[in-house]
């Protein structure tokens, strides 16, 4: 195999590593003699350009980044508007790189985070590609009226985008004081899905933030993440003061029960409501199901409503869920599954989720999963 290896004698690569504030870079471009390529910095939330540099006749190139600080930074090369390499580097490291016009399969050596970086790249790239033609599928099939095929295409995305996710925090907890953990923090998937979209990930962006900082204080990105984090943190502790919304203000839902007919939470107005969010693939939900019958037999002639959401894949295997469960309050389904408008309207990252709405229309609890607790409350509300 073709050592990288091949550009610098030794001596300076020693000379090289001594050096804390520069960083060395022995590249290659396959195939394109005596051309531009184009350096980027990646300032906050935007990149710069730093420099244009010349290929010589063999695509070969040197470059120095003399003023390089103890903390990574992300460093791009582009010809003609396309990346064609990605590095995070720091004073001191030198890097040789072997890349082509299109930057397909770059190779690195010397630099571990720029390795790592590759890696999750290519990775991402994959799952992205995937996920971009499967959801053209699924648009498609929608218009065509293939009901069958969009609703299984639509639990493989959903899949995808909770494996994606997954897969995302093994990575921050493996790798706690890498930079890469910057790229998964604010990866999307097609139609501007983020991958860490809910309030809730608040704890992910500071635990980021968190680490970085013990080895790198100084960093330029760790401001951006803490402030994310921070702001997040603060809708979240709004988001349990909706006391002061009413119903009618509330993000409205409007789906369709078993019979086909469109049921609305607005219609509920002047009622106590518990607002259901689940799944019928959890068994712990269906056996929490039997349970809530008792409070809403319990309650709802003197006003108490249960309007239950699902975002189930499977429109038929949730009817068929509802009917073996004989459950007596309202039920419906949102066939856009995790691409539901409800579900981001209330910021649903787990299942189930509850709200406890009062007369008034104030939301006055949230996933109180204790049975008597909840007909405390909903006693209390009743009166």
């Amino acid at each position: 195999m073709r050592k990288l290896l091949y550009l610098l004698p030794a001596v300076l690569i020693t000379f090289a590593c001594t050096n804390s504030k520069i960083v060395r870079i022995d590249a290659k471009v396959e195939m394109l003699p005596n051309k531009p390529i184009v350096l980027k910095v990646l300032d906050i939330d935007q990149q710069r350009t730093v420099d244009t540099i010349k290929t010589d006749e063999d695509g070969v190139f040197r470059y120095k980044i003399k003023k390089a600080g103890a903390s990574p930074e992300f460093y791009y090369f582009y010809y003609n508007e396309n990346k064609i390499a990605s590095l995070i580097v720091k004073g001191g490291d030198r890097v040789h790189l072997i890349t082509d016009s299109l930057g397909n399969f770059p190779r690195y050596e010397g630099s571990k985070e720029t390795i790592l970086l590759d890696s999750l790249e290519k990775e991402l790239q994959q799952n992205l590609f995937k996920f971009a033609s499967l959801s053209e599928i699924y648009e498609k099939s929608k218009v065509s009226g293939n009901t069958a095929l969009a609703d299984s295409l639509n639990l493989v995305l959903g899949n995808m985008y909770v494996k994606q996710k997954q897969a995302a925090i093994k990575h921050i907890f493996r790798h706690p004081y890498s930079f890469t953990n910057l790229v998964l923090l604010y990866q999307s998937f097609p139609g501007d899905l983020q991958l860490f979209a809910d309030v809730k990930d608040a704890l992910i962006f500071q635990r980021v933030h968190d680490s970085l900082k013990t080895l790198y204080p100084e960093s330029r990105y760790l401001p951006i993440i803490e402030k994310e984090s921070t702001s997040r943190m603060n809708i979240d502790a709004l988001s349990v003061k909706l006391g002061t919304t009413t119903v009618t203000n509330l993000p409205e839902i409007k789906l369709p029960d078993m019979n086909a007919k469109v049921r609305t939470l607005s219609s509920l107005e002047g009622k106590v409501v518990v607002l259901m969010f689940w799944s019928i693939t959890s068994a712990e939900q269906k056996m929490y199901n039997q349970e809530l019958i008792e409070i809403y037999n319990k309650y709802h002639d003197k006003g108490f409503e249960i309007f239950q959401v699902s975002a189930d894949a499977d429109k038929t295997a949730w009817g068929t869920t509802v009917m073996e469960q004989k459950l007596p309050w309202i039920s419906v389904h949102d066939r856009d599954g995790v691409a539901s408008a409800a579900l981001r309207n209330y910021n649903i990252s787990q299942f189930p989720t509850i709200f406890i709405i009062n007369r008034e229309g104030e939301i006055v609890a949230k996933n109180i999963f204790n049975l008597e607790t909840l007909d405390s409350k909903i006693a209390s509300l009743i009166k």
